[in-house]
């Protein structure tokens, strides 16, 4: 009878040690998902030697997805690094400061 709880145990604390191994890996995988100021900064240096930038293209540039490069575009649009020439319900175009003024 002894036998069956410390089996049970075991299996228990076998499972809980394979979670966390896999919730580790998913967490060291996925891509970040916040503005960073490293990311911004990044993105001020790609974008100067850029003609246009739309999040599609800024995505794949910072290797962040679409929807945080959509928001470091706002930022950048809110601080006044770039200019907007379009912008609809799904796309941003816009282009950097120093280009602006020449077109």
């Amino acid at each position: 009878m002894s036998e069956q709880p410390r089996r049970q145990e075991q299996a228990r604390k076998a499972q809980g040690a394979k979670g966390s191994r896999q919730q580790a890996r998913a967490q060291a995988a996925a891509p970040a998902l916040d503005v960073t100021p490293e990311l911004i900064n990044r993105a001020k240096r790609d974008i100067a030697k850029m003609g246009y930038v739309t999040p599609a293209k800024l995505a794949p540039m910072l290797n962040v997805k679409l929807s945080v490069a959509r928001k470091i575009l706002k930022r950048l649009i809110a601080d006044g690094s770039v200019d907007v020439r379009a912008k609809n319900r799904r796309i941003i175009v816009a282009v950097p400061k120093s280009s602006s003024s020449s077109s």
